[in-house]
């Protein structure tokens, strides 16, 4: 029989931590020398290694069967331990970033939690909009406000350092709300939904 005949299937399995998938593999090796070798990997790259010498190369089927059971048992043990909460430590000094702590959410995140938010078109204290696909579709739906716009801006006092009072001013009932955070603004674009919500008294629960 040919040499390879006699080389024993490795194993493959994943395992998640976090957003981090990680591959861990399991081969029979014979240069330089006879081995077992198990490696995980993220995304390609290395992140531990385990070889286990054998103390001769497989030469008949009986070995093979020996160093298969061999090969199996290193692979579960070392997937017991990257399944750990000691793998996850050296994870998370690994990948930092990828354990981090999500943020809070951001305004314009819980205003589109809201039942019935259509579109969100934030501009600044000085009336200037995010873009100029924001700029045309609001002047294109509401072309009086958008010609006014600095005028309405005033509801909300301006303050030092080029900041204005928060609050929240209904433009249209039920469709077109200004919001003020302080540093900017947020035109909210409204569609009534069959849940009666009360979005003036929604949006303030958001700013506050």
């Amino acid at each position: 029989m040919a040499i390879a005949d006699y080389i024993p299937a490795g194993c493959t399995s994943r395992s998640m931590h976090g957003s981090i998938e990680l591959q861990v593999q399991t081969e029979y090796a014979i240069r330089p020398t006879p081995r077992l070798t198990t490696t995980v990997l993220s995304s390609g790259q290395v992140i531990h290694k385990i070889e286990k010498d054998l103390p001769a190369p497989i030469k008949d089927l009986d070995d093979k069967a020996r160093v298969e059971i061999l090969l199996r048992r290193q692979h579960l043990q070392v997937l017991e331990v990257v399944k750990g909460e000691g793998f996850s430590s050296l994870l998370r000094e690994r990948f930092p970033d990828e354990f981090a702590p999500a943020g809070p959410p951001s305004l314009v995140d819980r205003l589109k939690s809201i039942d019935g938010v259509l579109r969100i078109y934030p501009v600044s204290n000085d009336g200037s909009f995010g873009g100029c696909e924001l700029s045309n579709d609001f002047k294109k739906r509401f072309g009086v406000i958008f010609k006014n716009l600095r005028d309405i801006l005033e509801v909300f006092t301006e303050l030092p350092a080029g900041r204005r009072e928060q609050g929240v001013y209904e433009v249209e009932r039920d469709r077109l709300y200004l919001i003020s955070c302080g540093n900017e603004c947020y035109f909210v674009l409204m569609s009534p939904s069959e849940a009666r919500i009360d979005f003036e008294a929604a949006l303030e629960e958001i700013l506050i």
